[in-house]
């Protein structure tokens, strides 16, 4: 009979715990997929800048005759452009 009222109380001590714990793994889940869904909004907002940028660069070097006037100037303008930005190449 001990054994009986043991067990009973040692399950009864673990739903209380289980009851305790803040979040289920499905509200884990639904908090890591929207923060997912928040960063990638951020990062089209952000490829979309770089995007809008590159046209711009683009637009000027073809208006200022191509790569037919000394391309190798625009290539040392967009290294020192990667250069400043901290990117490795």
């Amino acid at each position: 009979m001990l054994q009986v009222l043991a067990l009973q109380e040692a399950l009864l001590d673990m739903t209380e715990e289980a009851k305790k714990k803040p979040f289920s793994a499905s509200v884990r889940t639904a908090k890591s997929k929207a923060a997912k869904a928040k960063y990638l909004e951020g990062r089209g907002v952000e490829l979309e800048a770089r995007k809008k940028a590159a046209d711009k660069k683009k637009a000027q070097i073809v208006a200022t005759g191509g790569m037919k006037g000394g391309g190798m100037k625009y290539t040392a303008i967009a290294m020192a452009g990667r250069a400043a930005e901290g990117s490795e190449y």
